[in-house]
């Protein structure tokens, strides 16, 4: 390849990230990019039957994966161009020009896999439930999609990674509570001064053009 440019990968990355794009397809713009990735995986549950997922032909397509690998194999994808989120209220996930000659094999794949353990150390971690506050019970899962668009908008515009931003717990605390204010903002999770500022508006923005 070209040199500094993206390395082309290997035939099995290659397989991967065109099951990836092929299970992208399928979702049709019934789901958002966790979702995608549960069926991908082969979840099984309550959600996924009803957005239809658990019926396609790619459901379980990475079943040998983790299930945090296939979510960070397609936020990738969308660091790569091949994939691209709508900007609609309910970000759904569509092949990029790219992504659809990739999946038919007119164009190389061109992009890094995750490496085999990502998201395990993580998983680990998070068993440990927080010892100074449970996590809220209450969670809006629609709205919690959109609060991680939007952290994944504002972290490509500064050029850092997600939890950079803020982490998942901070989110789900802003799905369950939906503040309103910067100052009902600040009882939240990780919003420290510093980041209420850098970050308060977009995430009350979209809290606020959410329907309940």
């Amino acid at each position: 390849g070209e040199e500094g440019g993206p390395r082309s990968a290997s035939d099995e990355e290659a397989l991967l990230v065109r099951k990836a794009l092929a299970g992208v397809a399928r979702n049709q713009g019934r789901a958002g990019l966790t979702a995608v990735s549960d069926m991908l995986h082969g979840t099984d549950n309550e959600r996924l039957r009803r957005l239809g997922l658990t019926e396609l032909s790619t459901h379980g397509l990475l079943e040998d994966r983790p299930k945090a690998w296939v979510l960070a194999l397609l936020r990738r994808m969308i660091t790569a161009g091949l994939i691209d989120l709508s900007a609609g209220e309910f970000p759904i996930p569509h092949l990029t020009r790219l992504g659809i000659a990739t999946m038919k094999d007119e164009e190389p794949v061109r992009m890094l896999v995750p490496p085999p353990d990502a998201g395990q150390a993580r998983t680990r971690k998070k068993e440990r439930r927080p010892s100074n506050r449970e996590l809220p019970d209450d969670v809006d899962p629609s709205l919690f999609e959109r609060l991680r668009a939007t952290r994944l908008d504002l972290a490509r515009a500064k050029g850092v990674p997600a939890y950079v931003v803020c982490h998942d717990r901070t989110l789900l605390e802003i799905a369950a509570y939906k503040p309103t204010s910067m100052e009902a903002l600040a009882g939240i999770h990780g919003m420290g001064p510093a980041r209420i500022e850098r970050y308060g508006e977009p995430f009350l923005a979209t809290v606020s053009s959410h329907a309940p």
